[in-house]
């Protein structure tokens, strides 16, 4: 049954401060309001489906009554259940404002096996008083979201549904969101994708509303499940999640809601919160794409030569919007990036195994139609061609990737820029660029007056004295927007550009249009379908096209894109940067936990720009974040160009940090490799929080300032300036007490091969564990042949066996096992069906650790082609 509140004075109040104190219906004591009553089910075998009907009379509160609903509820596999309210009488006119084509979105399906009987899940409901439902886990009865208590609220331009929590919850994900790992229980998550900059705590490029719950239920155990909750039959309108104290409360603009419940267990009736997400990604957006073993490598914005001066690995170059004419996707700008100069340039890249990969924004220039020689062919040629610019393109521009950039998507215009306005379109957006005269950013970040005192006291009259030649020069009008309060519902109207509800958007408010394109914009599809449906969706979609574009040029290679809108499902086709980072200490904190969020929903290859992308960095904390970013999976340094260069050549202790980070990450590339294989096959995580990998340790719940590169690597950077120390904790060991660690800023003593090219070739070493490891061509979309070795060690022995026909022609060159108590007093191995001798062998104790080098004699024509064992003998 759902219900309408009335329209008290406190409660629009409420709505015109926006979602950060809004309660929204439910804060009403409810009597006398409209509720839905379930009737006339009908069951289907793995679920059944139900009307839903108003009993009470209408209130309009947000939008017009929906008075009759179809309940749908589907088993669909023994870890998912499906729930589905939308309306029961959907015409073609308006098919689109609740349920969007399937050739747009995909629908997780039932497995044709599941049933309520064989489901890890079960679901109750009841119509006392009103319509109300739970879903509980089924061998304990544990209850995972209950609307018990609260009514469905359901307007054709605002959706409600309340779930009870237990106390203290432990929410993560809702991505993305620039915030605490673990969310706690006074957060309003919004989604709108929004061209923002890094806007802490508020909706920013990504929608992924999936959460994860983790329950601790005493000291050795816990229990996790996921909710994934689609708008639309998936994500595309604004929506709201609001985190309280007992309860979270679900906000949309329309749609309809089709939630998805997780039961988050195994085989063996347990549950794990890296359960959950595979269980996400495998089984309702689809598991990531796998990424080419190249884009690994370290990436650079602009400058290349440096890093080759001062033994700086530098896998690829990118170019931002300066490649273009008047920032114009698919042009050459003749000055500065000249035909065919350029191009030769690209080839020498490619010839010292180097890539490059250029951006294209996703608002493309719109001709100017009174000015003839305003002709931009990219605009004239429409949809239709995207494919034929990027190879037309690529034949004066030879890249190896995309960088999709303004996604969500952006827009310079205010409100429509089409409807008869194409003749005000500017050359220059409507407002100053970083790079343009009077722009250059003086802000530094924590500690800088003690890295660099003199230029830290001369900051603020340069401030000063830009702003007032800023203040007296004629510069270009900021454009503006409608901003007004609350609309009243109109019977049989939807007001798209300011609908009645407002959701919390750092934007603009109440205005849906400020910086995007206007909500009332109309598709060229069948369906009339408006920008307000489809939002959203911009992201993926723009992602999924260029994707395809690749294949086209590039058949049979995996495609590089790198896009900034991203939303579920996503991680198909694209990997994602944090983007515009500011160069902060605290920014590089919360890229840990924006991190995990995005290795929950999907998109594995992730990584912020190190050193921060808009405001000045200094020798520390680009030092610092140069070793942290060593250890995301997408690697790159980029600034804006009103800020100092940051270039890791540019500074002594910043060039040897990298090096040394930069030594380690390409000494286990192998292993980040695999890790993606397994998050491409099965749905893992490449980055991991401890809370994952150490379930039943509460303490754990909060952590990240520290990180694992899947189940083997802890990494425990510097997260403070001027200090050579570092607090990490270390799980499983003792009782996992604080240890302060020694961390000066040039600490990692090894050194690295250029490109991942040379790394490839380079001879194995094998640090002694147990898991996996995955080796292809690092290419091929799909491989012609694959190696998957296993590792285990056991007893003082350590062995390996191996499958698959894909051949590494590099020897073993080296083993070493960690943690021994004593020396061995002698080694045995076997290679395939051969007894070695070991006397030509060079080993090396010291600490704990026991190198066995000169390994490759033995395995001269690959380190993998037969099985191994190494028995160590005291």
């Amino acid at each position: 049954m759902v219900r309408w509140t009335r329209m008290k004075l406190e409660g629009v109040k409420r709505v015109l401060l926006g979602a950060e104190t809004a309660r929204g219906l439910n804060g009403d004591d409810g009597r006398g309001l409209p509720w839905l009553q379930s009737v006339q089910c009908c069951h289907t075998g793995h679920g059944f489906t139900a009307d839903l009907t108003i009993t009470r009379p209408n209130c309009h509160a947000f939008g017009n009554d929906i008075a009759d609903l179809l309940l749908e509820v589907q088993y669909q596999t023994k870890e998912r259940l499906n729930l589905r309210i939308y309306p029961k009488h959907i015409a073609p006119v308006n098919s689109s404002w609740f349920i969007l084509p399937d050739h747009v979105v995909d629908q997780p399906k039932w497995d044709r096996q599941t049933d309520p009987d064989s489901s890890n899940l079960c679901l109750e409901w009841s119509n006392d008083p009103t319509f109300q439902f739970r879903v509980k886990r089924k061998s304990t009865g544990e209850e995972l979201f209950s609307t018990y208590g609260h009514v469905i609220v359901y307007v054709n331009q605002f959706l409600e549904l309340v779930t009870n929590m237990v106390a203290g919850y432990n929410l993560y994900g809702l991505a993305e969101n620039i915030y605490d790992f673990r969310l706690g229980n006074n957060y309003t998550q919004t989604f709108y994708a929004v061209d923002a900059g890094h806007p802490v705590d508020r909706n920013a490029y990504g929608v992924f509303p999936f959460y994860q719950e983790i329950r601790y239920h005493h000291e050795s155990a816990s229990t996790a499940h996921g909710v994934y909750g689609r708008n639309d039959l998936y994500l595309a309108h604004g929506q709201e999640w609001l985190l309280r104290e007992k309860i979270v409360t679900y906000h949309t603009l329309g749609g309809s809601s089709d939630f998805y419940f997780l039961s988050g267990q195994k085989e063996d009736g347990s549950s794990s919160a890296l359960t959950t997400i595979s269980q996400f990604q495998s089984g309702c957006v689809g598991l990531s794409a796998m990424q080419m073993y190249w884009t690994f490598g370290f990436h650079q914005l602009e400058v290349i030569d440096g890093y080759c001066q001062v033994n700086i690995s530098l896998e690829c170059f990118w170019n931002d919007l300066d490649i273009y004419v008047l920032y114009r996707d698919w042009t050459n700008n003749h000055v500065t990036f000249p035909v065919p100069e350029f191009t030769e340039w690209i080839e020498a890249l490619h010839a010292n195994e180097q890539y490059y990969v250029p951006i294209i924004d996703s608002n493309i220039y719109v001709s100017n139609p009174t000015n003839d020689s305003d002709y931009y062919p990219p605009y004239e040629n429409g949809a239709g061609r995207w494919t034929n610019e990027m190879v037309t393109w690529h034949s004066k521009t030879p890249f190896d990737g995309i960088w999709i950039d303004l996604s969500e998507a952006a827009s310079f215009c205010a409100g429509s820029c089409g409807n008869g306005r194409l003749d005000e379109n500017p050359v220059h957006p409507q407002f100053l660029l970083p790079g343009d005269l009077l722009t250059f950013d003086f802000n530094y970040p924590e500690g800088f007056n003690i890295t660099n005192a003199t230029e830290a006291s001369s900051a603020p009259s340069a401030s000063a004295s830009q702003s007032s030649a800023l203040s007296t020069s004629p510069i270009l009008p900021i454009p503006t927007t409608t901003t007004q309060g609350r609309i009243e519902p109109t019977p049989s109207v939807r007001n798209l550009n300011f609908p009645p509800y407002v959701i919390n958007n750092v934007q603009a408010g109440h205005a849906l249009s400020k910086s995007s394109i206007a909500p009332n914009a109309t598709h060229n599809d069948q369906y009339n379908t408006t920008e307000y449906e489809m939002h959203n969706l911009f992201g993926l979609q723009i992602s999924n096209a260029t994707y395809h574009s690749l294949l086209e040029l590039f058949p049979g290679r995996r495609p590089f894109t790198v896009g900034r809108s991203v939303s579920a499902g996503s991680g198909k086709t694209t990997a994602h940067w944090g983007g515009d980072y500011t160069s902060t200490w605290g920014s590089m904190f919360l890229s840990i936990s924006q991190a995990l969020t995005m290795m929950m929903s999907g998109i594995p290859m992730f990584g912020p720009d190190t050193c921060g992308f808009t405001r000045n960095t200094d020798f520390q904390l680009c030092s610092r974040w140069m070793e942290i970013g060593a250890f995301f999976p997408f690697y790159r340094n980029h600034n804006v160009k009103a800020t100092i260069g940051q270039e890791a050549y540019r500074c002594s202790s910043v060039a040897e940090a990298s090096r040394r980070a930069m030594a380690v990450r390409y000494n286990i590339l192998t292993y980040m490799y695999t890790l993606f294989y397994h998050a491409h096959t099965k749905g893992e995580t490449v980055m991991r929080a401890l809370a994952w990998e150490f379930p039943d340790n509460t303490s754990l719940r909060e952590t990240f300032n520290q990180f694992l590169l899947g189940p083997s690597i802890l990494v425990t950077p510097v997260l403070q300036p001027n200090v050579d120390y570092v607090n990490g904790v270390f799980p499983g060991i003792g009782q996992g007490e604080n240890v302060t660690l020694s961390a000066p800023l040039e600490h990692i003593n090894v050194h690295p091969k250029l490109t991942t090219g040379a790394t490839r070739r380079t001879p194995y070493s094998l640090l002694v564990a147990t898991g996996d490891l995955y080796l292809d061509d690092g290419e091929s979309l799909v491989p012609n042949a694959t190696h998957l070795v296993k590792f285990t060690y056991a007893n003082n022995s350590l062995s390996f066996s191996s499958e698959g026909s894909y051949r590494a022609s590099q020897p073993l060159a080296s083993i070493t096992i960690a943690g021994l108590k004593t020396e061995p007093a002698d080694i045995s191995l076997e290679y395939g069906d051969r007894h070695c001798n070991t006397k030509h062998l060079i080993t090396g104790y010291n600490d704990g650790v026991l190198k066995v080098a000169n390994m490759d004699q033995f395995t001269p024509e690959g380190a993998f082609q037969e099985d191994l064992k190494l028995e160590l003998k005291f």
